[in-house]
C-alpha cells in the first residue's frame, strides 16, 4: 500500500501525533500524492525548504479563497477573505513586507516587552497560591490576544472577540467540514472583516502608538491593511496560543527540563527554539505550482496544489541529529522551518519568540511548582497545517 492512500490528515491517530507517519514518509516515499486530499506532499527538509523558498514556481497566492465555497463567497463578497501578506508573492509582496516591517522594527517589538511582560503577570496573579486548571484557557489563549489587542489598538473592552473570530476563521480555512457547516463561521469571517475595517477608519481619525496608525501612516489602502491585520490576528495569535501550549506540555512531561530553567532562566531562549522544532504549532503550508517541475524525483504539473510538511523537516534525520528527542541545549535548532522560508518568512517571528520567552520567565519564576495533572488523555485541534492541544490540565502549589 502506498504512502499517499494511507496519508489520512484528519484521522484520530494523526491528529494526536502525526510524527510516525512523518518518519514513514520520509523514509519510504519522501514526496508523494495523497490520495484524500489531491494534494502533493513533501517531506523531506531539503525539498520543503527549496519549494518554501521558490515562489516564482510554488505560490502562495490567495490560496484561501480557492478553497472556500459558493456560499461563502456569498456572504464574505467578492474579496472573500482579504488577500494577506501570506498568500501574495512578490513583487507585491515586497510592498507589503517592506510597511509592515516598520510596524514590527526591532525598536517597536522592543519597547514591547514590558508590555507583554505585564500581561503576563496579569494572568498569572489570578492562579491563585495553590490550584490547578486548564492551562489554555487560563493563560495560553488570552496571553496572546492581550498582546495582539493591544498591538492593534483594539479597545480593550472588544479583545475578547478576537478569539472568536481567530477560532473560527481558521476552522473555515483549514478545517475539514461540509458547506452547510461552513456558514456560521462565515458569517463571524465577515465580523471580523468588517471590525477590522472600523478599527482602520477609527485610527486614521484617532492616531495611535500601534501598528494600525503604523500602517495607515506607509502607503497602503484600506484593503491592504485590512489583509495584514488579519494575518496578524491569525498568525500571530493562534501560532503563538499553540507554541505555549505545545511547549509546556513537553518541559512538564519530564520535568527535569522545566526544573533547568526554573534554576537558570538563560536557557529560556534556547527551550524556545527546541520547542518550535520539536512539536511546532505550524506543520505544514500550502504553495500552488506554477509550472511543471520536479522535487524529490517526482513530477509536479502546473496548477497542482503542494502540501509542506514543515512537522516532518523539522524531524529530518539528515539535519538534525536524534530528531525525536526534546532536546533544550540542541545546536543548530533554529534550523527548523516552523516559521517559514524565503520571501515568506514568518514576519513576527521576533514577537512570537519574545512573547514566549517572557511568558516561560514569568511562569517558571512565579509558578515553578507547575505540573501536569497526571493521568489526562490530551487532545489536538483537528486541523491540517496547525497543531496544538485543545487543553492541558495543570496543578500549582502545594499537592492537595
Amino acid at each position: 500500500m502506498s504512502i499517499g492512500s494511507t496519508y489520512a490528515p484528519f484521522s484520530d491517530e494523526h491528529v494526536a501525533n502525526p510524527y510516525p507517519f512523518f518518519a514513514e514518509a520520509r523514509a519510504q516515499e519522501p514526496v508523494f500524492f495523497s490520495e484524500q486530499l489531491g494534494y502533493w506532499v513533501v517531506s523531506r527538509y531539503d525539498d520543503a525548504a527549496a519549494v518554501l523558498k521558490d515562489y516564482r514556481r510554488f505560490t502562495a497566492s490567495n490560496l484561501s479563497a480557492r478553497q472556500q465555497s459558493e456560499q461563502v463567497r456569498a456572504i464574505l463578497g467578492d474579496s472573500v477573505m482579504v488577500p494577506s501578506l501570506q498568500e501574495v508573492d512578490p513583487p507585491d509582496h515586497t510592498q507589503l513586507r517592506g510597511a509592515i516591517m516598520k510596524g514590527f522594527s526591532a525598536r517597536r517589538v522592543s519597547s514591547l516587552e514590558p508590555v507583554i511582560r505585564a500581561f503576563a503577570d496579569r494572568l498569572i496573579d489570578r492562579f491563585g497560591a495553590s490550584g490547578d486548571g486548564d492551562f489554555m484557557k487560563m493563560f495560553s489563549e488570552p496571553f496572546p490576544m492581550m498582546v495582539i489587542g493591544h498591538l492593534m489598538g483594539v479597545p480593550e473592552q472588544d479583545w475578547h472577540h478576537l478569539q472568536r473570530w481567530s477560532d473560527d476563521i481558521m476552522a473555515m480555512m483549514l478545517g475539514s467540514m461540509s458547506e452547510d457547516e461552513e456558514l456560521p463561521y462565515a458569517k463571524s469571517a465577515l465580523d471580523f472583516k468588517n471590525h477590522v475595517y472600523d478599527i482602520v477608519e477609527r485610527r486614521r481619525s484617532e492616531p495611535g502608538d500601534d501598528l494600525t496608525t503604523a500602517l495607515i501612516e506607509s502607503s497602503l489602502d484600506d484593503d491592504q491593511i485590512a489583509g495584514l491585520l488579519q494575518l496578524l490576528l491569525l498568525a500571530g495569535f493562534e501560532t503563538t496560543v499553540k507554541l505555549l501550549g505545545l511547549a509546556l506540555r513537553e518541559l512538564l512531561t519530564d520535568r527535569a527540563h522545566w526544573q533547568a530553567i526554573v534554576d537558570d532562566p538563560s536557557g529560556i531562549p534556547a527551550v524556545v527554539e527546541e520547542a518550535l522544532r520539536f512539536d511546532g504549532p505550524v506543520v505544514s503550508l500550502i504553495r500552488q505550482a506554477q509550472e511543471d517541475v520536479e522535487v524529490g524525483g517526482r513530477q509536479i504539473l502546473k496548477g497542482q496544489m503542494v502540501q509542506v510538511l514543515l512537522g516532518s523537516a523539522n524531524h529530518d534525520e539528515a539535519v538534525f541529529e536524534d530528531p525525536e528527542s526534546f532536546c533544550p541545549a540542541r545546536k543548530g535548532a533554529s534550523a527548523h522551518l516552523t516559521l517559514g522560508a524565503g520571501a515568506h518568512y514568518c514576519l513576527g517571528a521576533a514577537l512570537a519568540r519574545m512573547e514566549a520567552k517572557v511568558a516561560l520567565e514569568q511562569l517558571t519564576r512565579r509558578l515553578p511548582s507547575l505540573r501536569l495533572v497526571p493521568d489526562q488523555e490530551i487532545e489536538y485541534l483537528p486541523n491540517l497545517n496547525m497543531r496544538g492541544p485543545l487543553g492541558l490540565r495543570v496543578a500549582w502549589g502545594s499537592p492537595g
